[in-house]
């Protein structure tokens, strides 16, 4: 049998309702024709529609190549379009955790990630279906940073101009540059009452601000430093004003300061208020004072009034700021070197050494620390004084009631080499005495042991005592190498009083010539000892090329010019030379300046005598101020203070206001 069945069926299934047809036919033969699309057979459930594949995404905008400064990063981006947008930002062919958005930022760079590659994929719905695209690999270039940054460093600008900036002071790099000021923009410098020594200089970028202080650093001229200012660093602030950079510090010729913050920086001082302090009077390291006629001294106590009795002097044995001896009115002061003498009418006073003051009849700690009266023979009256190491002599005065001295030199204290001209050598002159001979003398000077005198009329200059260093004559003077009587040195000078020096003298044309110990370049000529031997001038020789008015003599030479400028030469150690400068040069002739050197005198001073002290000079103006310059060690400066321990250029002792005194 054979039964055709017409009816609903779907691709690939067998209603239910059908089986059940077939099965009550008892297995005959049934012929079933299904018809597509037909309804379903009610109660049956529909299959599921076959899924639709998802368009692959296109990637509109690629990633381009970035770069980046080494600690900084850089950003890659992606545009495309599709359904349900996935990303997958890869390095080289590793994915990179995390990175899943349109765009990427790497973390901090570093130089060795310079050339490195980067791809993104992008997919329509979940990668897994395959709808994906990769973009074209990209580069990353990193360089290496431009300026200063987080681990520090230091930039040089013009005119040995600095900053040096500590590590951590930046958290990024800044390209930092230092120029000269211009006038755009820039406040005017200095300020208001200050006096620039120096030009300002500008720290860029301006406003950058430090973590931790950064350390700048500008050069400043000494030549334009006013006297007795000290050099301040100066900041411009907003609003156009500038204000003084607290803490800074001098170093050579520079000023350093710690900053937090770049601006404007300038050199620039205070002039000190006039000094009430006038001196008309100085020999080394001791003035007197104008109207009161008062002695003040300064620097190491054994250098001023030996063993005088000053039980609270300051710093120990020193006098660091001028400091008023026992009140006496004075003039003709001389001494300094353990002892002060001066002229009171027709007496003579000293204090200090027991050699000087001998011939006042009072010994030991008393006459030390008090001014002593020096017996003079009957009849005598000095003027003129001329002290040297521990003895002192004086010229028998116009107005003396002994016509005979008149002119006459005499001296005492030490005579241990015939110093005190009395013909014989007597170790110690207790009492005052006349130089042995008939000359008259009208100018005077003495060294650490010789004389030298200038004869009345003529100017011929004799000379007696120490003869080590060829002070006395031009020839050897046999094995004891000392004269206790005078003898003629071989030379004329103006008979003026100052125009004759224990080692030099001066020419009625201001034509200088010295002789004696050359070996560090005294006689200013070019040439300086090597050693013991050779290294003295016995003969005096010219001072070429400058005329003087006045001079100072010692290891180091000094002498005012007829035009006022002012000149050291010879030893060149600790500032002597008065011009800024520590030392001559450099190497094994670093000490010895064998030509005039210019010093640099303060603007608008004019100095009128120079007196030699204890490794420097001091001067004293035309307006009667007191100027210093060399060692400093023992405040020598008289500034009240021995830092610097070397004062290079004249620098005015410090005005107490006549306040400090000894007791």
């Amino acid at each position: 049998m054979s039964t055709t069945f017409f009816g609903t069926a779907w691709r690939g299934l067998a209603p239910v309702g059908l089986a059940l047809v077939l099965a009550a036919c008892g297995g005959d033969d049934v012929e079933v024709r299904v018809a597509e699309g037909a309804a379903a057979p009610v109660g049956t459930t529909p299959p599921a529609p076959a899924p639709v594949p998802t368009p692959a995404p296109v990637i509109v905008t690629p990633p381009q190549a970035q770069s980046a400064t080494a600690g900084g990063s850089a950003t890659f981006s992606v545009a495309a379009t599709g359904e349900a947008l996935n990303y997958q930002w890869l390095r080289g062919d590793t994915p990179i955790a995390e990175a899943t958005g349109a765009s990427y930022t790497t973390p901090s760079t570093a130089l060795a990630d310079n050339g490195a590659t980067f791809t993104v994929r992008v997919c329509s719905g979940p990668p897994a279906n395959g709808n994906c695209v990769n973009s074209t690999a990209v580069a990353l270039t990193v360089t290496a940073p431009i300026g200063i940054g987080p681990p520090g460093g230091t930039v040089d600008g013009p005119n040995g101009t600095r900053v040096v900036v500590p590590a951590g002071a930046l958290t990024t790099y800044v390209d930092i540059a230092i120029a000269a000021a211009g006038t755009a923009g820039v406040p005017s410098f200095p300020p208001s009452g200050v006096s620039a020594i120096g030009n300002a200089y500008a720290f860029t970028p301006h406003g950058t601000a430090f973590a931790q202080p950064a350390t700048v650093r500008v050069p400043f001229d000494p030549a334009a430093l006013p006297a007795g200012a000290t050099p301040r660093l100066y900041r411009a602030e907003p609003g156009g004003s500038y204000a003084e950079v607290a803490g800074a510090t001098v170093s050579g010729n520079f000023l350093e300061a710690q900053v937090g913050r770049f601006s404007f920086f300038g050199p620039g001082a205070v002039p000190p208020p006039p000094s009430a302090l006038r001196f008309s009077e100085i020999s080394a390291s001791c003035a007197r004072e104008s109207l009161s006629g008062n002695v003040y001294c300064w620097g190491r106590q054994g250098d001023i009034a030996y063993l005088s009795g000053l039980a609270d002097a300051p710093q120990g044995s020193n006098f660091p700021e001028p400091t008023r001896l026992p009140p006496k009115s004075l003039t003709n002061i001389v001494g300094g070197f353990g002892y002060v003498c001066g002229i009171n009418a027709d007496e003579v006073w000293c204090i200090g050494d027991d050699q000087v003051t001998a011939p006042s009849g009072v010994a030991g700690p008393q006459a030390r620390r008090q001014w002593a009266k020096i017996q003079l023979p009957t009849g005598v009256v000095l003027h003129k004084l001329a002290g040297g190491g521990r003895f002192v002599c004086g010229i028998g005065a116009p107005n003396s009631p002994d016509a005979n001295a008149r002119g006459r030199v005499y001296c005492w204290g030490s005579d241990l080499r015939g110093q005190l001209g009395r013909g014989a050598y007597v170790f110690q002159g207790v009492t005052v005495e006349p130089v042995v001979g008939d000359n008259l003398y009208v100018a005077l000077a003495a060294g650490g042991a010789h004389v030298c005198a200038a004869r009345q009329l003529d100017g011929e200059v004799f000379c007696w005592g120490d003869n080590s260093q060829g002070q006395l004559v031009a020839g050897e003077l046999g094995t004891a190498d000392a004269s206790n009587a005078p003898l003629a040195r071989g030379l004329t000078v103006d008979p003026r009083q100052g125009a004759l020096l224990p080692v030099c003298g001066l020419k009625p044309d201001g034509t200088a010539f010295c002789w004696s110990d050359n070996f560090y370049g005294q006689m200013g000529n070019g040439t300086a000892g090597t050693g013991n031997f050779g290294q003295n001038y016995r003969a005096p020789s010219e001072v070429p090329g400058i005329k003087f008015k006045s001079l100072s003599t010692g290891e180091t030479m000094c002498g005012i010019a007829l035009d006022n400028q002012v000149y050291c030469w010879g030893f060149a150690s600790r500032g002597s030379l008065g011009n800024g400068q520590e030392t001559a040069g450099t190497g094994s002739n670093a000490s010895k300046q064998t030509t005039p050197t210019l010093v640099s005198v303060p603007s608008g001073v004019t100095f009128a005598a120079i007196a030699n002290t204890s490794g420097g000079k001091c001067a004293r103006s035309t307006d009667n101020r007191v100027y210093c310059w060399g060692d400093n060690r023992s405040y020598q400066s008289g500034t009240g203070s021995n830092t610097p321990s070397s004062v290079t250029v004249p620098t005015p002792i410090k005005d107490t206001g006549l306040t400090r005194a000894m007791p």
